[in-house]
């Protein structure tokens, strides 16, 4: 099967969150889930970004997509969601799509910390979603 690797910012709330909830999702191509910090250390990744960017997924024939590109990938990837893949990538909705991206990635350590608040809601039923078909580092099919 294909994989994706997934890189996310292990010490933000807000990103781990997502990437619990694309683990919970039915996947259509494997996605694995790697800590940037753990991705940095690797000399065939160091390249790929500076620390505090944007998410990163890198494709199975080395192909790097970086913040939006790299959201609409990971919508991609998810059985639910890749129709929505598609016309978030269409000529149409791009723009908008590139700027809600870009504005979650600007934002993402100030939806951590609406995510830890205890009295919030939301946060605990996305905390307690359950991870079917996934294990530590991958979804299957």
């Amino acid at each position: 099967m294909t994989a994706y690797t997934v890189f996310y910012d292990s010490d933000c709330a807000f990103c781990v969150r997502c990437r619990h909830w694309l683990r919970a999702q039915r996947a259509l191509v494997l996605l694995n889930f790697v800590p940037m910090k753990i991705g940095m250390k690797d000399e065939r990744f160091k390249t790929l970004w500076k620390p505090g960017e944007e998410l990163i997924v890198l494709g199975p024939a080395g192909e790097v997509y970086q913040g939006p590109n790299a959201f609409l990938v990971c919508l991609w990837a998810l059985d639910a969601f890749r129709e929505w893949s598609f016309r978030l990538s269409g000529p149409t909705l791009k723009p908008f799509a590139r700027a809600a991206f870009g504005k979650i990635s600007k934002n993402r350590h100030q939806f951590s910390e609406w995510l830890r608040n205890p009295d919030n809601d939301l946060a605990a039923e996305l905390a307690t979603q359950p991870r079917e078909g996934c294990d530590d580092d991958h979804c299957r099919v």
